[in-house]
């Protein structure tokens, strides 16, 4: 075998440079698509944490609002409770309205502003309706009417 000579080992040394330099280039640029790859991704992910915080907070003020507005229905439904009388055995479920104003002139009330809710619509059974008034007072006073007829009977 030949031994080869300087410039054969010179040119295959060259080679081996420009395969390793090739491969370091084409290794950075690799590199560099992985370094820009994770910015975005950091940036994505920033923002996302910017927006995770904010509707974390969003969710806390909603919370806040949805236990104010509870407590204000309870009031509205306690203040609607307290202008309520409820009347048992009203006859004729045709006519529940009609009857209703019949206690009320029986009981020397004329007619008071007021709103009927049938509780309970029974064929055979008596109509139990709950009666709204605009004012405790006006209760107060059927209530006190009410009482002042059984007292008399």
């Amino acid at each position: 075998m030949d031994n080869p000579s300087n410039k054969d080992i010179m040119k295959t040394i060259q080679q081996k440079f420009s395969e390793i330099e090739k491969a370091l280039n084409f290794n950075g640029e690799v590199m560099e698509g992985l370094q820009r790859t994770i910015k975005d991704i950091s940036d994505e992910n920033r923002e996302l944490r910017k927006t995770q915080e904010h509707l974390k907070n969003r969710v806390a003020e909603l919370e806040k609002e949805v236990v104010t507005l509870k407590k204000n229905v309870s009031k509205d439904e306690d203040e609607a409770r307290k202008k309520r009388v409820i009347i048992k055995g009203i006859k004729g479920n045709q006519n529940i309205d009609e009857n209703v104003k019949k206690v009320f002139l029986k009981l020397g009330m004329g007619e008071p502003s007021y709103k009927v809710f049938v509780l309970s619509k029974a064929e055979v059974d008596p109509t139990v309706v709950a009666v709204q008034f605009d004012s405790v007072e006006q209760r107060n006073t059927v209530i006190e009417k009410r009482k002042s007829l059984s007292l008399s009977n």
